[in-house]
């Protein structure tokens, strides 16, 4: 997992509408939880990143009287946006937009996903260490499960890939881990392992194919010996 929602700072104040015109962006900040088009992704669930309010305090100003974000981000003197849960509407200039305001947007977006992941992980169950991966790269000759290429232990070109996806309920366990180099484990994203191999066919090489049975076959008596084994 990557820099997951849980291990970033928040406060707990959600994005509820971001608007944008020619000159100007507005964006309303409440205490009632993300609104349907942040919710639906995970965005903000645990609240706003010190990301975004640092942004909003050093760029923003109240919507309503031009006051600058409090440095506490609390509520702007002028009482304004009025209505239970609302907390502030803060204008920001639209050409920071794409060069700030989007990267953040990105970036949350990422957070999300990764917290999704990691939960689904959790949830799928299953017993894999990181260190049965000597073992399978052993097993595997040191070579892609899908096309055959050299993966070294320890390099960026070794990926460890779940064969049935997490998002179908793929399990977190070492039978249903294979090693892939990164191409593969790009190309593959969450293709269910039967259709991406179906696929891999296409660019394997020859040698590949006539030693491709053999590896798998040490593969699965490596996951099996691993449990049975004591």
């Amino acid at each position: 997992m990557g820099t997951g929602s849980r291990s970033v700072k928040r406060i707990p104040y959600f994005i509820d509408l971001c608007i944008w015109s020619i000159d100007f962006c507005e964006v309303k900040v409440s205490t009632k939880g993300p609104s349907y088009d942040f919710g639906r992704n995970g965005m903000f669930e645990e609240g706003l990143s010190l990301d975004f309010v640092e942004f909003f305090r050093e760029h923003g100003v109240c919507d309503f009287c031009g006051t600058p974000i409090a440095e506490d981000f609390s509520r702007c003197g002028c009482g304004k946006p009025l209505g239970r849960g609302n907390h502030l509407v803060i204008k920001f200039p639209t050409s920071l937009f794409q060069s700030h305001f989007r990267m953040l947007y990105s970036r949350e977006l990422g957070r999300a996903a990764n917290a999704r992941r990691s939960r689904m992980v959790r949830e799928n169950g299953g017993k894999f260490n990181r260190k049965h991966i000597k073992g399978m790269h052993a097993a595997q000759r040191g070579l892609c499960y899908f096309c055959g290429v050299s993966i070294e232990l320890g390099s960026k070109s070794l990926h460890v890939d779940h064969y049935e996806p997490i998002a179908e309920g793929g399990k977190n366990d070492l039978s249903n881990m294979v090693l892939t180099c990164a191409r593969c484990n790009l190309l593959k994203n969450a293709m269910h392992g039967d259709r991406f191999d179906a696929k891999a066919r296409k660019f394997r090489t020859a040698e590949f194919t006539t030693i491709l049975r053999a590896m798998r076959r040490d593969l699965k008596a490596y996951k099996q010996a691993f449990t049975d084994g004591p």
